[in-house]
C-alpha cells in the first residue's frame, strides 16, 4: 500500500501543476471502477470539488476572495448533507431552493426559508419543554390554532385565535 510515499524530516508536500484554464486532481478507481471518487480544482471557475461514488459531495470554491464557500451536495432527511460521523442521519440539508431544513434520527423536524420556521410535519414537535423553556417570546399579533388536532383537552373542540395587543 505504499506505492507513493512523500516523506521529510521537516515539512513535506506534493505540487500538481497546470495551465489557468485546466484541472488538476487525483482520481480514485477500484478494479471495475473508474473515478468513483476524486479531488480535483477547477483552474477555470477556482473551485475544489470532492466526489464520492462519482457524486459530487462537497465544493469549495473562491470566486471572490473575499467570500470562499463550502457548497454541500442537497441531501435528503434520511441522509443529510451536512451530518456527524457518530450519528449520519441527523443534520442538515437543502431539499428546495432557498430551504434550509433540519433532520434528527433519519426525519424531517424543521424547515426554515424567507418566510417561516416551521415543522417539517404539521402536529409533530413541540417548542420548547417542561424544564426547558423559552424565556420570552416577541411577535407582533398571536395566531392560535388547534383545528384538525381533534380537539383540546378541555372541552374537545377546535378553533382559531388571534390575540392583539390593545
Amino acid at each position: 500500500a505504499d506505492e507513493l510515499v512523500i516523506e521529510g524530516s521537516g515539512n513535506a508536500g506534493m505540487s500538481i501543476l497546470f495551465g489557468n484554464s485546466s484541472e488538476g486532481g487525483i482520481y480514485f478507481s477500484t478494479d471495475g471502477d473508474n473515478n468513483i471518487g476524486s479531488i480535483v480544482y477547477d483552474g477555470t471557475s477556482h473551485y475544489m470539488q470532492f466526489t464520492a461514488g462519482a457524486q459530487t459531495c462537497m465544493r469549495v470554491t473562491d470566486n471572490d476572495a473575499n467570500d470562499p464557500q463550502a457548497l454541500f451536495a442537497t441531501g435528503k432527511y434520511s441522509k443529510p448533507s451536512i451530518s456527524f460521523i457518530n450519528d449520519p442521519n441527523s443534520g442538515f440539508w437543502s431539499g428546495n431552493s432557498d430551504d434550509i431544513y433540519i433532520g434528527v434520527g433519519g426525519a424531517g423536524k424543521v424547515v426554515l426559508n424567507a418566510n417561516t420556521l416551521r415543522p417539517y410535519t404539521d402536529n409533530s414537535i413541540d417548542l420548547g419543554a417542561t424544564t426547558e423553556r423559552w424565556k420570552n417570546i416577541y411577535t407582533t399579533d398571536l395566531q392560535l390554532s388547534n383545528e384538525g388536532s381533534g380537539g383540546n383537552e378541555v372541552d374537545g373542540t377546535e378553533g382559531t385565535w388571534t390575540i392583539q395587543e390593545g
